[in-house]
């Protein structure tokens, strides 16, 4: 995993300074207006949620108002989403098959054609979904109430970035149902209580926004 991730940054670091398109330069320019007081639809005209803004504007506030700070943010979020995913398929199979999954992701990411070399709002989701699955197994595996929650939170981010993501929440409680009726389907207490918090998590984060 680690030859993996250190590839991933050898070869992205030498695309620090590739200029912004029309949507990278956008969101960026967003997010640091809002870190100047701004407000979504009130300076800032958009018909996308306000959570995109958001995300960048901590991006921003954490990286730094330049290309190349950008750029490097980026490459850290590749590479959480790389890491999340090697660990999710290494608690759902195997470790070799959570390692073939770093790897594939890790070339299919460097890929100019699947935007891998820009700051698109992607990105950002893949991040928030890889962890939201990966949190959503370990509520599997533990049954913690907070991670539960944890993960409903974080597919509730990603929809607020890029509203396509809903249909991951929705496979996310297809699964929680499927799986918590089939390990206790004589305790449907239990599973109701399940979904309602996991439901809970996903809307009140959007419901505050909107």
């Amino acid at each position: 995993l680690a030859v993996v991730l250190i590839l991933i940054y050898v070869v992205r670091k030498n695309f620090l300074n590739i200029p912004f398109e029309r949507d990278e330069g956008s969101y960026m320019y967003s997010g640091k207006s809002i870190l100047d007081g701004a407000l979504p639809f009130k300076d800032i005209g958009s018909q996308r949620l306000d959570g995109v803004f958001y995300a960048y504007a901590l991006l921003v506030k954490i990286f730094g108002y330049t290309v190349s700070s950008m750029q490097m943010g980026f490459i850290l979020l590749n590479l959480g989403s790389t890491m999340m995913l090697f660990f999710l398929m290494r608690k759902l199979v195997n470790p070799f098959i959570g390692l073939a999954t770093a790897v594939f992701f890790a070339i299919n990411s460097l890929n100019p054609f699947a935007c891998g070399f820009t700051i698109q709002s992607e990105q950002i989701v893949t991040f928030l979904i890889s962890g939201a699955f990966l949190t959503l197994v370990y509520y599997f595996d533990q049954r913690k109430i907070w991670l539960l929650i944890l993960s409903g939170i974080l597919f509730s981010f990603a929809f607020e970035v890029k509203q396509t993501s809903a249909f991951y929440g929705m496979l996310a409680g297809l699964i929680l149902i499927i799986k918590d009726l089939i390990e206790d389907r004589k305790n449907l207490k239990r599973v109701l209580i399940s979904i309602f918090i996991f439901s809970m998590a996903v809307i009140i984060p959007v419901l505050i926004d909107l």
